[in-house]
């Protein structure tokens, strides 16, 4: 296989940290140059002001030692370093690093955005290109099966906003559909993560971890409001794009892979969604196997929309670590024994279409579970692309008939939002995060 290292680490006096350490001193020295409640509270327990400090018995602060470390002790004379050591003579290059990212300039005209996350969190985002060289590509055999993963997960906001899309993704999108857009559109949509930003520590064993995976012909990047509302509340969330089943997907080298499953003869999707819950289990193998962000094995769940959420229950019927799922308007192409919570959530043209094959598997999802009709919803609510083809000015291309289809009959803005709302609730509820 081969991915991206993680973050880099930072190195002060011949030390290497990465996630955790000196991180947390980090973000004391953050809230040292800007000592509010909520810059306080963005980074979770263990950083308080002055008179939290007193509280805790500490000695009577003053302006050199008035802080309580991440660790719960005090700044103050004797075997603690005080806050004038700790901060002044040991973290100028971590607070130059964030300082980089907080203040770096915001474009002259700002790009159309994608809706802000509700969470407290600031979240980051890398790139993995996975290979499985144990198992060969079902639509190219002579290929070893590759992956790319987009990686969210609660950090420190440092360094540059991350992309939409890449340059040859958004070039090769706006073309291929016919957009009267530049090349970059695309690309420069704005997003609420930062690229390879260090992960912020977390308490216990790691946090939780939801797996998405896409509808046939759509990229991962569709999710992206998605999962950075999960990781906006605590989550570690993994996008999948499964090769060759998705339209304009760059891998490394330059590749723009096509979807060779869409141009496949007959029905090649009951046998594709089978074949990702092993794609599912190998990135889950490999993000375990990661230093940070640390992910608790124990907490793991998955969502999909159409043939992801048809993936969705595979990857569960398959793979005992992930403890429930959300299936978005996906098949259900044969029944699937689950005794794990799972949620199904549908439109009007997923009833039509889909309906028959959900009645008859139902019986067989034996743990909690859910089927809710959102009549005012398209196929497509839960991705990006309504609201997207919205913001941007889109929509008179689209013929009427496909809108309602694909976004329904309701304001596309709030179906989104209440997909990411019910994707929070259902996995607080189910993996029950801790930061």
């Amino acid at each position: 296989m081969a991915f991206p290292a993680t973050a880099p680490p930072i190195t002060i006096d011949g030390r290497r940290y990465l996630d955790g350490g000196l991180w947390e001193l980090a973000a004391a020295a953050v809230v040292a140059i800007n000592p509010d409640p909520a810059a306080m509270a963005a980074f979770g327990p263990g950083l308080c002001d002055r008179a939290a400090c007193t509280r805790r018995r500490c000695p009577a602060p003053d302006e050199s030692r008035g802080w309580c470390r991440p660790d719960g002790r005090c700044a103050a004379d004797g075997s603690v370093t005080t806050l004038s050591t700790m901060i002044m003579s040991r973290l100028l290059t971590v607070v130059a690093v964030l300082l980089l990212g907080l203040s770096a300039p915001a474009s002259a005209a700002e790009p159309t955005a994608l809706l802000s996350p509700d969470g407290k969190y600031p979240i980051g985002l890398r790139t993995l290109h996975l290979t499985d060289t144990g198992r060969a590509d079902p639509w190219v055999p002579s290929e070893r099966r590759e992956l790319m993963v987009s990686l969210w997960y609660p950090a420190f906001p440092a360094g540059e906003r991350a992309d939409y899309l890449t340059a040859a993704e958004s070039a090769a999108t706006v073309k291929g559909r016919g957009l009267d857009l530049p090349a970059d559109t695309l690309q420069r949509i704005g997003v609420h993560a930062r690229k390879d930003a260090p992960a912020l520590p977390s308490a216990g064993r790691g946090r939780p971890l939801v797996l998405l995976s896409p509808g046939a012909g759509n990229s991962r990047t569709t999710l992206t409001t998605l999962a950075e509302n999960l990781a906006a509340n605590g989550f570690v969330v993994a996008a999948v794009d499964h090769a060759y089943e998705a339209y304009n997907v760059e891998f490394p080298g330059g590749r723009l892979l096509p979807c060779l499953a869409c141009q496949a003869p007959g029905e090649p999707w009951p046998a594709a969604v089978e074949n990702r819950a092993e794609d599912m289990s190998f990135v889950v193998d490999t993000v375990l196997g990661q230093r940070s962000p640390r992910i608790d094995p124990a907490r793991i769940g998955m969502a999909g929309h159409s043939a992801g959420g048809a993936a969705t229950a595979f990857t569960m019927a398959a793979d005992r670590r992930v403890k429930a799922g959300v299936s978005l308007d996906g098949p259900l192409y044969r029944p699937v024994a689950l005794d794990r919570p799972f949620a199904l959530l549908t439109s009007p043209v997923g009833e039509q279409q889909f309906g028959a094959g959900w009645d008859a598997g139902w019986p067989a999802l034996t743990g909690w579970k859910e089927r809710r009709h959102l009549p005012q919803t398209g196929h497509s609510s839960s991705t990006d692309n309504g609201y997207l083809t919205v913001a941007l000015h889109q929509k008179d291309k689209v013929p009427p008939a496909t809108w309602e289809r694909q976004y329904g009959s309701g304001d596309p803005t709030a179906s989104l939002e209440f997909f990411r709302d019910y994707l929070v609730g259902f996995f607080q509820a189910r993996l029950n995060p801790a930061g």
